[in-house]
């Protein structure tokens, strides 16, 4: 699994 970071850091760019 992916850290939640990494997860947070995508769901940010892709809302962005």
């Amino acid at each position: 699994m992916r850290d939640s970071r990494e997860c947070i850091h995508e769901t940010i760019t892709f809302m962005t």
